[in-house]
């Protein structure tokens, strides 16, 4: 039993040390990921595993059904996006509820009195290296970086499609409800919104 192991390891042996990694691979390897790409990571995988979560648990009420949420950055308007989306009938009453509870979920110390420098510092530490610190991020820096910071509610209706249709009729007609994003910044009070498909 002992040699068969071993003749078979010495035969594969040679196939192993010549292995290494294909060029596309390597390249992906020596590129290096920056601090702000470990924020993002993180941000990515609280919003996921617990902010969207928590958020669908308080609005049961609403009868929203979660279909995706996310964290983007978009590098022309210098803006972190953070995103639950929705299907359910969109009012502005309903968006602006719920988005004002997912900030809340996201920074539950932010309007506590005497908590301000606190909860902006809990936001900018998805930004920060594991367990120590270069010094290279102020109050001021924190508080700018939060401020990129744009969350987000989306709501569209649920899609008109036709059960007698074919198939590639019905993939067509897929998105074709109205469409409401409510936004609000850290720092704000004010929502805004974007809206598609009204009459």
């Amino acid at each position: 039993m002992c040699k068969s192991t071993f003749l078979v390891f010495a035969v594969f042996l040679p196939f192993v040390a010549l292995s290494e990694p294909t060029p596309t691979v390597g390249r992906l390897m020596n590129e290096p990921a920056s601090v702000f790409d470990l924020g993002m990571l993180r941000l990515r995988q609280s919003n996921a595993e617990d902010w969207a979560p928590a958020l669908q648990e308080k609005i049961q009420d609403l009868q929203l059904i979660p279909t995706s949420n996310g964290v983007v950055y978009d590098w022309n308007k210098n803006e972190i996006s953070i995103g639950a989306y929705f299907e359910g009938m969109p009012t502005e009453k309903d968006c602006e509820r719920v988005l004002r509870l997912y900030r809340d979920i996201i920074s539950p110390f932010r309007r506590s009195p005497g908590a301000e420098d606190f909860a902006v510092g809990m936001l900018a530490h998805f930004f920060s290296h594991i367990n120590y610190s270069t010094g290279a991020q102020s109050k001021g820096h924190e508080k700018e970086l939060v401020g990129l910071m744009r969350f987000t509610v989306g709501i569209e209706e649920p899609d008109k499609i036709d059960p007698t249709h074919d198939a590639l009729m019905r993939a067509l007609s897929k998105g074709s409800g109205a469409k409401m994003f409510c936004t609000l910044t850290y720092f704000d009070d004010v929502a805004s919104f974007t809206k598609f498909g009204f009459e």
